[in-house]
């Protein structure tokens, strides 16, 4: 039924990883950047204050360093921008007054008006995850290794024949319901379903609404009818405030009871987690005598979310998301590189969820939306 004949069986949804492995054979990508190459070896740590606060450096090239030592060894190249592509590269950093004016400040114009002083150098394009990835890519530009944590390279278990079955009834039903939603467009919208896996119940769902509000997109629309469905079906008996401190009292005395139960050689990663495992989701929903926000759920979509759906479902603690179409154009669990259209490889989230496509295209969405299963 889905990306295939519908006699057939389906296939399994790809999992999308937080971290994808580089071939061997595949070259590094590289961004171009303009770097000063000859710079006194004197002036490196104040030139290198003053090119911080000039501007902000790229977040997706956090992972590489901004100098390094140049082939002579008296001096010191400095990265100073990434390139625009203009074929000069003393022109491009002329054209930002005050980072020329930091460079003329620090080595003085004879050394900043050399046009030999400027040049542009490939640096890579993304943080290595292995030794032998850092290793390669010093040998274009020093960069900082980062190591994948075990669970973000993990990978995902075989589903069972009733996960399968599980998965393309619910997102079978995604695509039907966005079609039969569709009436303006030849185009099939987007339908967002929350389901607890646990018991197969639909929690919430939604269509594309962005016609009528631009912050009404399925899966925001599906996260707010959860929330509601949510609110009448517990009722406050406790004041809001009231749940708030009993939590935080708890949190704390949990966090006292770890601490003082804790061996003399954890680390303290070790004990965060230890605490982190007493205050989760789970805990909480114990704790509250309800759901917290979709802490376990799952959402199954039509269509890829964007950036600020996907987001949505980070802050409401979804633990899988599912989508028939990816979207090249503005979805964002589903690029290439980490970090790169895929949000879910952002480390600095505080929760991340496993993401599945079935690379289903506009004519696979059509075929399930007039299938009869």
């Amino acid at each position: 039924l889905l990306g295939g004949s519908m006699r057939a069986p389906p296939p399994p949804p790809r999992a999308i990883p937080r971290v994808i492995a580089r071939d061997a054979n595949e070259p590094i990508a590289t961004v171009t950047c303009v770097a000063l190459t000859r710079v006194p070896v004197r002036a490196t740590a104040g030139l290198l204050g003053d090119v911080r606060a000039h501007g902000a450096w790229p977040s997706a090239l956090a992972h590489v360093k901004r100098a390094r030592k140049a082939p002579d060894g008296a001096h010191t190249m400095i990265l100073l921008a990434v390139a625009r592509g203009e074929g000069d590269a003393k022109g491009e950093i002329d054209a930002l007054d005050a980072l020329a004016g930091a460079v003329r400040a620090r080595c003085g114009d004879g050394t900043a008006d050399d046009a030999g002083a400027f040049a542009y150098v490939e640096v890579p394009a993304s943080a290595p995850s292995t030794k032998d990835e850092w290793d390669e890519a010093n040998e274009m530009w020093p960069v900082s290794l980062v190591v994948a944590n075990p669970h973000e390279v993990m990978p995902v278990p075989a589903a069972t024949a009733e996960e399968e079955a599980y998965a393309v009834r619910w997102m079978t039903a995604a695509v039907k319901a966005a079609a039969e939603a569709t009436t303006t467009s030849t185009t099939i919208g987007n339908c967002a379903i929350i389901v607890d896996p646990a018991s197969g119940e639909e929690i919430a769902r939604a269509v594309d609404e962005s016609e009528m509000h631009p912050l009404r997109h399925a899966a925001l629309a599906a996260v707010d009818y959860a929330a509601k469905r949510d609110v009448a079906t517990y009722p406050e008996t406790v004041g809001v405030q009231a749940q708030i401190d009993e939590r935080r009292a708890e949190k704390l005395a949990r966090g006292v009871a770890v601490v003082a139960d804790d061996d003399e050689d954890d680390s303290n990663d070790v004990k965060k987690r230890k605490r982190d495992a007493g205050t989760n989701g789970a805990t909480v929903t114990e704790l509250m005598g309800r759901p917290y926000l979709c802490t376990g759920y799952d959402a199954f979509l039509a269509r890829e979310p964007c950036v600020m759906c996907a987001m949505a479902l980070v802050h409401s603690r979804l633990k899988r998301v599912f989508f028939a179409a990816p979207n090249a154009e503005t979805g964002a669990l589903s690029g290439d590189r980490a970090g790169v259209r895929r949000l879910h490889s952002v480390r600095s989230l505080n929760h991340h969820y496993q993401v599945f496509s079935y690379d289903v295209d506009e004519d696979g969405l059509r075929a399930i939306a007039d299938s009869t299963h």
